[in-house]
């Protein structure tokens, strides 16, 4: 798993690609270094880069501490728009050399594409690729939110009132408008195809298996208990989420130390 957190902000988020994990690192990253800056701190490393851990984002040294009480969030996609985001962005150009799961090239179309993740075992799949149940772990991680990328406006209020008012603002260097792409490229057998490797997806995060919904949100949010419908969005308050990560943050804690 991939965590993400700032110095003093009430939030670690769950790295999960193509479901506007730019978006939410870049605020996180900008409203820590708002809060520096009032303190009297101007200068940081890399904080135009939201991929990259510098003094106001980390994903190094995450600790357990008592009365810490962080919201543990991360954002999810339709596995349709998700897949198609993934090949357009990873897939179907020279940067497909660099998954082996695609056989160091790019695959023929997207038809294709997609028979190599289903041939591959989901759990070697690159992250970009990989469905996100195994990405987000959430039968272990007791999340306060799962927000749906189609339905940014919880993930904005949320964020709003975490971080002090500061606004989320849309940062996608690696988007593909793979929306607006659905009826051109998805082919029955596409379809077929994306049902079976996202299986998991479609039922535990709910979304329609009808690709013509593919931009609708289940919901406002996931959470362990529930889908929250829209009319029901509350303002959330952290409950036992940092706590269900401790397994995670002590073998990450044993690799930074490189004891395994």
């Amino acid at each position: 798993m991939d965590l993400w957190w700032t110095p003093q902000l009430p939030v670690v988020y769950v790295n999960n690609p193509k479901c506007g994990c730019s978006t939410v690192k870049n605020t996180l990253k900008q409203a820590q270094a708002s809060r520096f800056r009032k303190d009297g701190l101007e200068v940081f490393r890399q904080l135009t880069d939201p991929h990259s851990s510098d003094d106001c984002l980390k994903r190094r040294g995450l600790r357990l501490c008592a009365g810490d009480r962080r919201l543990v969030i991360s954002c999810a996609r339709n596995p349709y728009t998700r897949a198609l985001s993934a090949y357009l962005d990873k897939g179907c150009d020279a940067q497909a050399a660099y998954f082996p799961e695609l056989l160091g090239r790019p695959p023929q179309d997207f038809e294709s594409f997609l028979e190599l993740l289903a041939r591959t075992r989901p759990t070697t799949l690159d992250p970009h690729f990989c469905p996100q149940r195994i990405n987000l772990w959430p039968s272990h991680v007791a999340y306060d939110a799962i927000f749906y990328l189609e339905n940014a406006g919880a993930l904005r209020r949320t964020l709003r009132h975490a971080l002090g008012d500061f606004e989320l603002e849309t940062f996608a260097p690696h988007s593909r408008k793979a929306q607006q792409k659905l009826q051109t490229l998805y082919t029955p057998r596409a379809i077929e195809l994306v049902q079976q490797i996202y299986a998991a997806d479609f039922e535990w995060l709910g979304y329609s298996r009808d690709v013509t919904r593919a931009m609708e949100a289940p919901g406002a949010y996931w959470t362990p208990h529930a889908i929250v419908p829209v009319e029901e969005e509350g303002r959330l308050k952290p409950a036992s989420g940092l706590a269900s990560l401790k397994s995670v943050i002590r073998y990450q804690s044993l690799i930074e130390a490189r004891l395994i």
